[in-house]
């Protein structure tokens, strides 16, 4: 998990906000409310943030694997 937090800090600070609140386990509609912003917005930043935290994690956990 200290990789994940590590990445996530990495993440333009919106992205970063957004995906705290939802490994806390908060839904879109929750933290567009929290934040103030749209829930089209929070989905946006979302899927930006795991395109990215996918793209540096993979080469990562697929190492872990082979490494087992």
């Amino acid at each position: 998990f200290n990789l994940l937090y590590a990445e996530i800090r990495d993440l333009p600070e919106s992205a970063q906000n957004i995906m705290l609140l939802a490994l806390k386990g908060m839904k879109n509609r929750e933290i567009a409310e929290k934040l103030n912003i749209s829930e089209n917005t929070v989905k946006t930043h979302k899927k930006i943030a795991y395109a990215k935290l996918k793209k540096k994690l993979n080469p990562i956990i697929n190492g872990l694997i082979l490494a087992l």
